[in-house]
């Protein structure tokens, strides 16, 4: 048995062996939880600083626990990777060419992922085995200065405007259920950063800029 399986079940027992311990409960989430067990997953007051306001964290965390993930994988469980569940809408109206050499300036990160937040606004931790050869990991681009002109040297009239646009993906994950175990969650990631276009009929009619 997993020792993360035997704390859990640790502290369930608790609450009916007639221990004197007093704990303050935590119960803004439908479960209930011990403040020392909320410390140990990603919430909104622990995670890394460097990851607040993104839907993703690739910062391990100091409460991180590599032993208990590795030891899922020790009855040789074959697990998928990360799946893609959404790709990214690209419009084709308003794209222009090809995303190399179109001026926008972009972060690339190819890094395991210790944490996702769903579109509910929960965090949760993903779990990363690498001593048993399971790493989840996704390739992400971000923009840099989205909205910024692009593709600046072919010329356009003036009432073409473009800019750099942040496009987003659905990816599902293995992660810690909180339970002992592992369940399936989904993110939106920053997948690529494109440049668009638009049509300003007021520059056409004041006759550019």
């Amino acid at each position: 048995m997993h020792k993360g399986i035997l704390l859990f079940l640790t502290a369930v027992c608790g609450l009916g062996n007639g221990a004197t311990t007093k704990k303050k409960l935590v119960t803004d989430d439908p479960k209930i939880y011990f403040p020392e067990e909320l410390s140990n997953r990603f919430n909104e007051d622990n995670i890394p600083d460097e990851c607040k306001g993104k839907n993703y964290c690739t910062v391990k965390p100091a409460f991180y626990d590599d032993k208990k993930y590795n030891k899922f994988f020790n009855n040789s469980k074959n697990l998928d990777g990360p799946q893609l569940i959404v790709k990214p809408i690209l419009t084709i109206d308003d794209k222009i060419g090809d995303d190399a050499g179109d001026d926008c300036d972009v972060e690339v990160i190819f890094k395991p992922l210790y944490g996702i937040r769903t579109k509910r606004g929960d965090w949760h931790t993903v779990i990363q085995a690498p001593e048993n050869n399971y790493v989840q990991k996704v390739r992400i681009e971000n923009c840099r200065n989205e909205n910024a002109p692009c593709f600046q040297g072919i010329g356009y009239p003036s009432e073409i405007e473009t800019g750099c646009k942040q496009k987003f993906s659905v990816w599902e994950f293995y992660v810690d259920d909180g339970e002992g175990g592992m369940k399936k969650e989904v993110s939106e990631l920053p997948i690529c950063c494109s440049c668009h276009y638009r049509v300003n009929f007021a520059n056409r009619i004041g006759g550019g800029k």
